[in-house]
């Protein structure tokens, strides 16, 4: 299997808690961005290509993914 050479990178700004057991992936092309002031409780996934805006809450077990 070959491997995929990411670009993107993730963004984590300043002044957040992360809780534990979470997962922020990585874009193969854009970023993937936390914003300032953010608050995320434990086991958390955020998909690639995601934006957290500024002073969100994201609660146990939530999931951000692609929209299929």
């Amino acid at each position: 299997m070959d491997k995929v050479l990411h670009l993107g990178s993730v963004i984590i700004k300043g002044n957040i808690e992360i809780g534990v057991l979470n997962s922020v992936c990585i874009g193969v092309v854009d970023d993937t961005e936390i914003g300032e002031g953010v608050k995320i409780d434990n086991i958390v996934h955020i998909a690639h290509y995601y934006s957290v805006g500024n002073s969100c809450m994201l609660t146990a077990s939530t999931e951000l993914r692609e929209k299929y």
